[in-house]
């Protein structure tokens, strides 16, 4: 079988060398699929699937290494892996949230966070803000209509009271526009304009869930300080909201090595559930057990946590690059965020999630 695969999903070419032939490129358009008789897909979210992409080939199976599935046209069969980056992300929050405490000289314990969204990633940034000592509001209406049940250290409330009562916001959901709850625009002017003075807003979810235009308004007038990984009209992004933002980055908060590990393992699988081929999963296994986390950390001394997450993820590294990079090259800071993006280094994660909450553990009964 042939099959294409994103240079950012490692070893799976490795994986599948015995049984299948194997293309990459950095560009992907119909003709190519159809010259290459390429049967399979293994795609991030820079890949645009599209009924006219997939026109008169001969894909039967597409995995996106990604939970969010935007970037798929709707009725166009496929799957998706919420979850393998959920660690990865929640550190880029715990370490944005670590940021605003000692700039502001704020003691957690006197905070509050609301978390839009209690998926994968959602519960683990609860579960970290509730060890830091921060008091946790959680909003999620679908999970509330399937009768989810939370933790004793949240409380599930309003998307305005999360607004309203919340010192630090997050959002952790999947970017729609249509169904019961759309999340496009979610949080547009009249949403932030909710927001209390001097808050730390944190956006690492779908870009178009936030109104850049009026967050662009209501940060200067609230003095919000911003933490921002994901923009809405990547790789194009928005220079006067990268010149409000406390801290930027080029959509990597799901960038760990652990996060790229987990995500090929459960592809694979999938690949393997779907056709029948039995990937060589030896390459991925002695990567897992290279892995290690220090489980020490103490999650009350934040000057500690914000010191431990800056030496393993390099995020303070990561925010200036992206700067400098981007104001050398204001006319081609699309190419530059995706140039980022495709040579990003390994990157570990440094915080150990409980086991109830490890996605490969839940999964496939490892934890890494």
């Amino acid at each position: 079988m042939n099959i294409y695969f994103n240079q950012n999903i490692p070893f799976v070419s490795e994986s599948l060398s015995d049984s299948c032939i194997c293309y990459t490129n950095s560009h992907i358009d119909n003709q190519y699929l159809i010259n290459n008789n390429i049967k399979a897909l293994f795609i991030r979210s820079n890949e645009k699937i599209t009924p006219e992409l997939l026109k008169n080939t001969d894909i039967d199976f597409i995995v996106t290494a990604t939970s969010g599935t935007d970037h798929i046209s709707q009725g166009i069969k496929h799957y998706s892996i919420p979850g393998a980056n959920a660690n990865s992300v929640a550190e880029y929050v715990v370490f944005s949230v670590s940021k605003y405490l000692i700039a502001n000289s704020l003691n957690p314990i006197n905070l509050t966070i609301g978390i839009i969204g209690y998926g994968n990633i959602g519960k683990l940034v609860a579960y970290y803000a509730n060890q830091m000592g921060i008091k946790v509001l959680i909003n999620d209406p679908p999970l509330l209509d399937e009768g989810g049940v939370f933790p004793n250290y949240v409380q599930h409330v309003s998307l305005d009271q999360i607004l309203i009562q919340s010192n630090i916001i997050t959002n952790h959901i999947p970017l729609t526009k249509d169904g019961k709850y759309p999340t496009y625009n979610l949080l547009d002017y009249n949403k932030l304009r909710l927001i209390e003075p001097n808050s730390l807003l944190v956006h690492s979810s779908r870009g178009g869930i936030i109104d850049e235009e009026a967050l662009k308004a209501i940060a200067v007038e609230k003095h919000l300080t911003l933490a921002i990984d994901v923009w809405s009209n990547e790789p194009q992004i928005d220079l006067d909201l990268l010149k409000l933002a406390m801290f930027a980055t080029p959509h990597l908060a799901g960038y760990s090595y652990n996060g790229k590990i987990k995500a090929s393992f459960i592809a694979l699988n999938y690949f393997e559930k779907h056709t029948g081929i039995i990937p060589n999963y030896s390459i991925l296994e002695n990567e897992f057990h290279q892995i290690k986390i220090d489980e020490t950390t103490d999650f009350s001394n934040i000057n500690d946590l914000y010191t431990k997450l800056d030496k393993y993820r390099k995020f303070s590294e990561d925010n200036l690059k992206f700067r400098e990079i981007v104001e050398q090259n204001t006319d081609s800071c699309a190419d530059t965020f995706k140039l980022i993006r495709k040579n990003y280094p390994k990157r570990y994660e440094s915080l150990k999630p409980p086991r109830e909450l490890e996605i490969i553990y839940k999964l496939f009964g490892k934890v890494i």
